[in-house]
């Protein structure tokens, strides 16, 4: 890319550049206010399927910064219509309304990553044991988090949790974090930790990162990529939006994952026992749901491909009907049996067929077939027929009341 803005893709040069003065998407995304090259038009006789696969490319070249949104994001699906644009042609209010609501969070929402940005202070296991709280906070805090209705529960087997607690000692601060989380985004929170649940939880989460650091995560063991999870989910819940650094992180830990052998099911390997084999399977499916949902979020590429992949989704059981014991798997309870980890066998069957779809319309000079497409709708159809009916949403009632809204 040289000096005049002008972007290379696939050895065809965009030659049309558009100088942007104020562009209600750049302050939307709470961007510098100084004019911008805009590379999103192609020339004329650029073929169609690489024009139409482009998204945008905001570049401001008095700091040197470049930021790419597909054509997937949001905010390039509300761009190609009409009265989306003219609303925000006569609302000029409106288009600082990211920023206002996003200086609105508190600042920790808003501020970078520990995780990062690398200003984690070192600290031994004793300094971490020592910044611990009572026990009674602990057990409220473990507690807390596994009656919590948040899917991130299923990732941690609480029988097992508390032995093994009991057989070392070792409390660990992430789950202590999502505790705190879920009194603060339920908004239950007892009355000895009103208004300071948010901040308590960031400390506990600066406890993780501590924990992870000293344990050298590029050297992962067991709950490594649980322990990375459990953080990066904290970190979301307490902030505005999915962002870069979130997305960031998603893709180390599913690098670290697929190097421990997440992405292969137990069946291949007798190694592994039942119970670590259905663990695995538990986490794999939040961290392939992660992957997909920030990737698409930020409109980047996922970092988990199907092909890659022989994963089979989580068995439908209570925590109570396995354990570290188990010599082998009980049968799945029925499908329309609701249990903790329904909602997330269903999701990420969803996710893996989003992730195929995001790769196929990503393309960048393949132009998708009208047949394709029907392919995938017959695949969502399917899968969406075959959830049990409490976790069907009925579409038509759905749109029907909204238009009354």
């Amino acid at each position: 890319m040289d000096g005049t803005g002008n972007a290379e893709v696939s050895g065809s040069t965009l030659t049309q550049t558009e100088t942007i003065r104020s562009t209600p998407h750049s302050e939307l995304f709470g961007q510098d206010k100084e004019p911008t090259t805009h590379a999103h038009d192609v020339d004329s006789n650029a073929d169609s399927s690489l024009a139409s696969s482009l998204g945008y490319l905001d570049i401001n070249l008095d700091k040197g910064r470049s930021k790419y949104i597909g054509q997937e994001h949001w905010h390039t699906v509300l761009s190609e219509i009409s009265e989306v644009k003219a609303y925000f042609a006569n609302h000029k209010e409106v288009e600082n309304s990211h920023e206002r609501v996003s200086m609105s969070t508190p600042t920790s929402a808003r501020e970078g990553l520990t995780f990062l940005l690398g200003v984690v202070p070192p600290a031994t296991g004793v300094e971490l044991r020592a910044e611990l709280p009572p026990m009674s906070t602990v057990l409220t805090l473990c507690s807390r988090y596994f009656n919590s209705p948040d899917n991130l529960v299923v990732i941690v087997h609480p029988r097992h949790f508390t032995s093994n607690c009991n057989v070392t000692g070792k409390i660990r601060p992430k789950h202590l974090s999502c505790g705190m989380l879920s009194y603060h985004k339920l908004g239950d929170e007892p009355s000895q930790w009103e208004g300071q649940t948010l901040r308590m939880a960031g400390e506990y989460r600066l406890r993780t990162v501590q924990c992870l650091i000293t344990a050298d995560y590029t050297k992962p063991v067991e709950n490594t990529v649980e322990t990375m999870l459990l953080y990066v989910f904290g970190e979301y819940s307490s902030r505005f939006d999915v962002d870069l650094g979130l997305w960031l992180i998603v893709s180390l830990i599913t690098k670290i994952a697929l190097h421990m052998g997440y992405h292969r099911d137990a069946k291949w390997f007798t190694s592994l026992t039942p119970f670590q084999g259905e663990m695995r399977r538990r986490t794999w499916a939040l961290l392939r749901m992660a992957d997909v949902m920030f990737a698409h979020q930020v409109s980047l590429p996922h970092a988990i491909y199907s092909h890659h992949c022989d994963k089979q989704v989580p068995t439908n059981l209570l925590d109570e009907d396995f354990g570290p014991e188990s010599r082998t798997l009980p049968p799945s309870r029925p499908n329309n049996e609701l249990t903790p980890i329904a909602y997330s066998i269903a999701k990420v069957k969803l996710c893996q067929e989003m992730s195929d779809i995001l790769e196929t319309i990503n393309r960048v000079g393949g132009q998708i077939q009208y047949e394709e497409i029907l392919r995938f709708d017959t695949r969502l159809r399917g899968i969406f027929q075959n959830f049990p009916p409490h976790l069907q949403c009925h579409w038509k009632a759905a749109t029907i009341q909204l238009r009354w809204l």
